[in-house]
């Protein structure tokens, strides 16, 4: 049976530096950043087959149960060295937004000082619709795309798309898309596809605050 484990706690408690260790030891490591749409990090999730970490904060108990029932967790562990540290870690860590970071540490602490209440700022704004399988390519043609790649994987293995070595049974793999999902690379190393959603992930992400710091000048 694999190793399920949720690793919750503040922004900048040290929840990566976790994932990191037992990734060392072979467990697939999930957390938000890794991927560009949270359905996606939701997916792998779920649908991990072998031992895996997942990173979350869960600023309430309502949401801490939802990731433990979704990553179908066997141990939850929470990294909170106290809110003074985890601001002192998040200043001196000294990313641009780190007033944004510190603001939420404290809002995860306010929620769970009062059980794990959830401590967002009520808003009439829709939430937007979460995509569903087939919109976000992860449908019955993905589905049935990624059985025959497994019967070839079970019966003699296959390279993976990203750094070439072997996928062999028993190894945990994705079925990875082409860039903008047309179409797929083939079958990927969890690793390796994790690793670069997280690059792409990071790549829209400078793109958005590189134009977002862009100012006319008024003549």
């Amino acid at each position: 049976m694999s190793d399920r484990v949720l690793v919750y706690g503040p922004p900048g408690a040290g929840k990566s530096t976790l994932a990191k260790r037992l990734h060392a030891q072979g467990y697939v490591w999930l957390e938000r950043e890794m991927f560009v749409y949270d359905d996606a990090f939701k997916r792998a999730a779920a649908d991990a087959d072998s031992d895996v970490v997942v990173v979350r904060c869960c600023f309430s108990k309502r949401e801490l149960q939802e990731w433990i029932q979704l990553s179908r967790a066997t141990r939850v562990i929470r990294v909170d060295p106290g809110e003074k540290q985890v601001k002192r870690w998040l200043h001196a860590r000294g990313h641009s937004n780190w007033r944004g970071e510190i603001a939420s540490a404290e809002r995860w602490y306010r929620s769970w000082a009062k059980g794990g209440a959830d401590s967002r700022p009520k808003t009439a704004k829709k939430r937007r619709k979460p995509l569903t399988t087939t919109q976000a390519g992860y449908g019955s043609k993905h589905q049935r795309k990624r059985r025959q790649w497994q019967a070839v994987i079970d019966e003699s293995g296959a390279l993976c798309a990203r750094c070439g070595r072997p996928i062999m049974a028993g190894m945990a793999w994705h079925l990875d898309h082409a860039p903008g999902k047309q179409g797929y690379l083939g079958p990927s190393h969890a690793h390796c596809n994790v690793v670069a959603g997280a690059k792409l992930g990071a790549a829209i992400t400078n793109a958005k605050k590189r134009r977002s710091r862009r100012v006319s000048r008024a003549w």
